[in-house]
């Protein structure tokens, strides 16, 4: 199965990013509580949505978090990044997503900055086919049976995007938000910490 296939992959490279991340001078961890996702058009499935803040499922709540942890690879500039994901999806099912992008400072004053980044990431969920004849599938995510899980579908994604804006409250420690886009379908936000284990100056 692609799950079984990729999922020690995941777990190498998260072992591996987070290990050269805290050897490094330059890095970071992130802590974000997800709590919204943002249906642009709504959502076809809204009525398997028990958190919807509308009748069309436009806004619905989650619970959950996110992590992250960040290498800076040249000056405050450019980095990789590691995040990983673990909440409850718009059914109220459990959900991970694990991420490992390219990230580069697009904008910075003393007290903001906002970053973009890309890169693949993997999506698993408690698979809502769960809901029986009400869930009509739209074939996007792959459906498997696992052992441990149960039915889940998953879904690998060769590109994904995150926009980040901090707010600088000390040096070391900043309020930060995360903007995943996923229009038309789904969009995210998460508010959480960003924490700078030490900071270099560069000329």
């Amino acid at each position: 199965m692609v799950f079984k296939a990729i999922f020690p992959k995941i777990i190498i490279g998260v072992v591996f990013v987070c290990a050269a991340g805290f050897s490094s001078a330059q890095t970071t961890f992130t802590l974000k509580y997800f709590g919204v996702t943002i249906h642009p058009t709504g959502d076809r499935t809204a009525a398997l949505q028990p958190y919807k803040l509308d009748k069309e499922a436009h806004v619905v709540a989650n619970f959950g978090a996110f992590a992250g942890v960040e290498r800076f690879v040249y000056k405050n500039y450019i980095s990789v990044k590691l995040i990983q994901g673990l909440f409850t999806d718009c059914s109220g099912g459990w959900c991970s997503v694990t991420h490992l992008g390219a990230r580069m400072l697009c904008y910075e004053k003393p007290k903001h900055r906002i970053y973009f980044g890309i890169g693949p990431a993997y999506m698993v969920r408690n698979s809502w086919t769960r809901f029986g004849d009400s869930y009509q599938t739209s074939g996007f995510f792959n459906v498997d049976s696992t052992r441990n899980f149960g039915v889940i579908q998953h879904k690998f994604l060769p590109v994904s995007f995150e926009l980040e804006y901090d707010w600088v409250i000390t040096p070391k420690n900043q309020l930060s938000v995360s903007f995943t886009p996923g229009i038309p379908l789904a969009c995210i936000l998460s508010v959480g910490w960003k924490h700078w284990f030490s900071i270099k100056e560069y000329e």
